[in-house]
């Protein structure tokens, strides 16, 4: 969140607001992410173990919620309603 934080402040006055820049750089933020997960869970399959899963869920979660908030938006699918104990 601190590097949306920072685009918005040096670039908010240089792009104009219509080129959701913020939006595309959170958005291949998580397509990468996505990616390292995806490879790392591949790698090391073998070796997870439930709680470090529930545990990186959760923190994921929590990116999703601070991001549509970052934005003002919500999933049209519910799919952040789902509580991980």
């Amino acid at each position: 969140m601190a590097l949306l934080r920072h685009v918005e402040n040096y670039f908010g006055k240089i792009f104009p607001k219509h080129w959701n820049v913020q939006e595309d750089l959170a958005d291949k933020m998580c397509r990468n992410i996505k990616a390292n997960i995806f490879q790392i869970m591949s790698e090391k399959k073998a070796t997870l173990d439930s709680a470090t899963l529930k545990r990186a869920l959760k923190k994921t979660l929590i990116f999703e919620r601070e991001l549509m908030n970052s934005f003002g938006t919500t999933p049209a699918d519910g799919s952040l309603t789902v509580s991980v104990e």
